[in-house]
């Protein structure tokens, strides 16, 4: 069954506001208009007959696909929402279709992922259909065109790298094969606790760092169930300065530290390392210190490491 693709270019346009101090004018607010411009398609056929009962995303190439995640952080994390994106397409995507309950237990912690992969894991580069499965940590690559056989990559490479001709089929299979019997579930770099707070409230904290073999991240967010009004107990959430990853090639550290601004909504939530090409999540140190404040009561306070070196 051939998939009839429409192509589109995605514009979402926001607004933000500067301030900025000067001698003439103390505070002064300009607005600015910021373009999101990336260009991405989405399957039109379902194909149920072939395990296929959502549409997918699809990019042209491999520079579209990068475009998109730089956008689609940017719209995450500073302009607007991924909401936006994917009413823009009509999408069905894994972030607006499945729980968080649910995406956490195909252990999809980060909403940028999310919302580039459709409920069942698929997306298209190019010619290549993926099907993504982080609980087994593998690639499912199916291409299109007929030309190569379909294959199993694992998570801990990165696909682009086949795209761009930097590594051959037969060397991702054979890298599988020789990571299968290494990642096993203790490997999974997670961390996650529920502490009930008020009867029938729940506070969650979670840190993640994973590899998607298209995408990787550090993620951490910290929520609750119940929504409070002011003077209500705030969720806070910080990056500690010095946390860090290895770039093993070069022995380089690159040193993270961010700062939630805390406050009375359901949630928080940090990106510190966000990108298209792998990073070896075995050799980096990171740590979050996660905290609800109940002053001058009893406040909630933890800190959580996952430093791994194999």
């Amino acid at each position: 069954m051939k998939h009839r693709i429409y192509f589109v270019t995605l514009m979402l346009t926001m607004i933000c506001f500067i301030t900025s101090c000067s001698k003439e004018s103390d505070n002064t607010i300009t607005t600015m208009r910021h373009a999101i411009n990336f260009k991405v398609g989405l399957s039109d056929a379902k194909g149920q007959s072939k395990g296929h009962n959502y549409p997918w995303l699809y990019f042209q190439n491999a520079e579209d696909y990068c475009s998109a995640v730089e956008n689609i952080v940017l719209l995450d994390e500073r302009y607007s929402d991924i909401a936006d994106f994917e009413d823009a397409l009509s999408y069905q995507s894994m972030r607006n279709t499945l729980t968080e309950e649910q995406r956490d237990s195909l252990r999809v912690f980060d909403e940028v992922l999310a919302a580039l992969l459709n409920p069942e894991g698929k997306i298209q580069i190019g010619e290549y259909l993926l099907t993504i499965n982080l609980i087994e940590h593998n690639l499912y690559v199916e291409d299109l065109s007929g030309n190569v056989s379909p294959f199993y990559m694992s998570t801990e490479d990165n696909f682009l790298d086949y795209i761009n001709g930097k590594i051959s089929k037969e060397e991702l299979e054979n890298s599988l094969q020789g990571q299968s019997s290494k990642l096993t579930k203790e490997d999974e770099l997670t961390c996650e606790e529920d502490l009930t707070y008020y009867p029938n409230t729940k506070i969650t904290m979670k840190l993640s760092a994973s590899n998607a073999g298209i995408y990787s991240s550090i993620y951490s967010k910290i929520s609750r169930t119940v929504v409070y009004l002011n003077g209500a107990p705030e969720l806070f959430l910080q990056v500690q300065s010095g946390s860090y990853y290895r770039i093993k090639s070069t022995n380089q550290l690159v040193y993270m530290a961010a700062t939630s601004n805390g406050g009375t909504s359901l949630f928080y939530k940090i990106r510190s390392y966000y990108s298209t090409t792998r990073f070896n999540i075995h050799d980096y140190s990171y740590t979050v210190y996660f905290s609800c404040e109940d002053q001058p009561y009893n406040p909630i306070q933890h800190t959580y490491h996952i430093p791994y070196y194999h």
